[in-house]
């Protein structure tokens, strides 16, 4: 079904101005102080209705042709589509700014979204009371109220102040409609609205105002609203019909048989040839290309009238149509291509009389389509649309306060140019202009801003078992950065830093001895635009868990066993050793089920310290754990030249050398099947040791072992064993 909106379009269209031309608006992207916009940078949106309370009198009627009737059905409505009936105020997040009429029009343009309008209406009208409309800009919606309030007028008269005498074009020049599948027909309809007309008006208590309709809104706030109703013209006596307030009254109006068999259009003077200025001027479409806009200039063009009498008439344009009484419709067909250098045929009608200008446009058009195609952190790649009038381009660059030829390219063909040697993340200003043999264009210009410099020195500087803090060099070129992580088959943006002085970032909640990838880019933004650097790339890994239980599992005066836990997270082990005043790696375990170490050349009764940790490889990344640290001690050598030097019946006297490497000794005598310490002598000058209590000629076990305390850490020594028999 064709829409009530799509046909108010249609029938709005071919109710303007008598002369027109059609031409294409153009909006920047651009919003008045300079600011940028695009459809997602709209935070808020409210509508405010310049006229919240309507009548009768506001309301709009169309008519669509009915197929089952072979008649034109009356369709009302109350035109709240009408932008200058509301205030549309945006919020684009911490700025906002009102628009209305046309402004709304170049901001939908500028924005890339239109307003959305749904009122209710349908198929039937408001009727009296309020009413809700939603406007809605992108995925922002607002709610305006309209009151519809009964009219004041109670009945309308309407008097011609003159004859009314329509022209029929024997061609059938009819106006525009569109029937309910939307296809479009014609009928022939008159703009009675051009016309004075004397009103009278009586309200419904009983007032009464006479005055013409052009004083009609000022006196009474009433539009009149003109129409030849649901009815096809023809020769002869018509009915006319005035509406005020809602309320309709007719009046009589002739259509007489056009006079005009021909018009033609021509410049004044031969003057065919168009340039820049007065003329003309050079414009961009939405698409970037560039073309000339002709400037309708009703003095240079004059018109040739030959009517069906065989008379003929000269006439300027400006007077055409009050001539003819009639309506003037010239085409650029701008909207359809532009316009290069060489002839323009400008087609034209009048009262469905057609006709055409033929015009001229010297020298060559601007370069159109001028644009970054691909841009680096040192590069821009310009492209641009081939112009078939030239043999070539200039291209520059501003440097140093002057513009500075970068590329002269001798083919028209050619449209991209890579120039190289820039700035990191850098704006730059170009310039193209088109030549040939005879002429020169004027210039096109283009703003690019390289890219950031990719982010340096992306590197691991600290881990745990659960955490990676990731570090890099400061990217002064950038606004920030963005830092993704691998994971699930994808990239996930782990982080925004929307600093550039922060260099540093750290990812938790990760599993210990895993690898992880991880990439980062630096961004910049500028307005609403934001230009990103190439990635680069780091894999490196969380630590193992810590060794756990190392303990020192045997040790002799030269050598120290050292174990531990089995570390089922790690590649292997690292075992270091504290001497000559540092720590000094003594061994690298490249398997995690070793689970023992002997340190070997050691020194005798001697404090040692170790530490080991975990270490994972993946790939050529390798990460480990924290340390695990061990304080222990050599064994004391062993006790030398134990020997009785006396005994009794009852007793045993032992002596032996000195150990210089000991605290003391430790003596043990074989008793009750096992092997029981009965002496311990404090330090290591005293030699000597009586055991008595024994006894009378009987056999007996000893052993002897030198023991060492450094720090409340104890190392003991070997065994050296003695037998002895006392006496009788």
């Amino acid at each position: 079904m064709y829409s009530v909106k799509n046909l108010i379009k249609v029938m709005s269209y071919f109710a303007t101005a008598v002369i027109f031309i059609t031409a294409v608006s153009l909006f920047a992207m651009q919003d008045d102080d300079g600011r940028a916009y695009a459809a997602d940078a709209v935070a808020s949106i409210s509508v405010t209705p310049v006229q919240s309370v309507l009548d009768i009198s506001d309301r709009r009627t169309v008519y669509r042709y009915d197929d089952s009737t072979g008649k034109y059905r009356q369709i009302s409505y109350y035109d709240v589509y009408d932008y200058d009936k509301i205030k549309l105020t945006v919020d684009y997040g911490g700025y906002s700014r009102s628009y209305t009429g046309s402004e709304i029009t170049a901001l939908t343009a500028t924005l890339g979204a239109p307003l959305v309008i749904s009122d209710g209406q349908s198929e039937s009208v408001w009727g009296n009371g309020r009413h809700i409309v939603t406007y809605t800009l992108g995925t922002k919606s607002a709610k305006a109220v309209f009151t519809v309030a009964a009219t004041r007028i109670k009945s309308l008269s309407v008097t011609p102040m003159y004859t009314i005498n329509a022209i029929c074009n024997v061609k059938g020049d009819y106006r525009v409609v569109a029937d309910e599948s939307g296809n479009i027909s014609q009928r022939f309809e008159y703009d009675l609205a051009g016309y004075d007309y004397n009103v009278k008006i009586i309200y419904t208590d009983g007032t009464t105002v006479s005055c013409t309709a052009a004083d009609l809104m000022q006196i009474t706030g009433y539009e009149p609203k003109f129409s030849q109703g649901d009815k096809a013209l023809s020769v002869g006596a018509n009915t006319g019909y005035c509406t005020v307030g809602g309320v309709t009254a007719e009046f009589s109006f002739n259509v007489i048989e056009n006079p005009v068999k021909s018009v033609s259009l021509y410049m004044t003077g031969g003057a065919d040839s168009l340039t820049a200025g007065n003329d003309g001027y050079y414009a961009k479409k939405s698409d970037g290309s560039t073309y000339f806009r002709f400037i309708y200039n009703e003095t240079k063009i004059r018109a040739k009238v030959v009517y069906t009498n065989g008379s003929t008439a000269d006439y300027p344009i400006g007077e055409l149509c009050a001539k003819l009484h009639g309506r003037l419709e010239i085409s650029d067909m701008q909207n359809a291509r532009p316009w290069a250098a060489g002839t323009v045929t400008l087609p034209a009608k009048i009262n469905g009389i057609s006709t055409s200008l033929v015009l001229k446009i010297g020298g060559i058009l601007p370069v159109d389509k001028l644009s970054c195609a691909q841009r680096t952190s040192n590069t821009v790649t310009l492209s641009w649309g081939v112009n078939n009038f030239a043999t070539g381009y200039i291209i520059e660059r501003y440097s140093d306060g002057k513009w500075i030829q970068i590329a002269n390219i001798a083919s028209n063909t050619t449209v991209s140019c890579k120039t190289g040697s820039l700035s990191a993340g850098t704006a730059y200003r170009f310039r193209i202009k088109a030549y040939n043999s005879s002429s020169v264009s004027s210039y096109t210009y283009t703003s690019v801003e390289t890219l950031p410099a990719d982010v340096g020195n992306f590197r691991c500087t600290a881990r745990t078992t659960s955490s990676i803090t990731l570090s890099w060099n400061r990217n002064t070129t950038a606004t920030g950065y963005k830092l993704e992580q691998y994971k699930g088959r994808k990239w996930v943006q782990a982080a925004v830093i929307n600093s550039n002085s922060a260099t540093s970032y750290k990812v938790t909640g990760l599993t210990a001895a895993t690898a992880y990838s991880f990439r980062i880019r630096a961004y910049k933004t500028s307005g609403n635009a934001t230009a990103h650097s190439g990635y680069t790339n780091l894999s490196t890994l969380t630590s193992p868990t810590n060794v756990s239980n190392v303990v020192c599992a045997a040790r002799s005066y030269n050598s120290i066993t050292l174990s531990w836990n089995r570390n089922t997270t790690a590649t292997g082990y690292k075992l270091e050793q504290y001497k000559g005043g540092k720590w000094v790696q003594v061994a690298q375990i490249n398997s995690n089920s070793a689970t023992s170490y002997k340190v070997t050349g050691l020194t005798a009764a001697t404090a040692y310290n170790f530490r080991i940790r975990a270490y994972k490889t993946s790939g050529n990344a390798t990460a480990h754990s924290g340390y695990t640290n061990l304080s222990t001690l050599t064994s004391p050598t062993n006790v030398s030249n134990v020997v009785c030097v006396a005994r009794s019946y009852n007793s045993i006297t032992f002596s032996w050398n000195r150990n210089t490497t000991a605290t003391g000794y430790k003596l043990e005598q074989y008793k009750g099947g096992k092997w029981v310490q009965i002496a311990a002598v404090s330090g290591n000058k005293n030699v000597r040791c009586t055991v008595s209590k024994l006894s009378r000629n009987t056999a007996y076990r000893f052993r002897i072992r030198a023991y060492k305390v450094i720090n409340g850490k104890t190392s003991n020594g070997g065994y050296t064993y003695i037998n002895v028999i006392t006496t009788k």
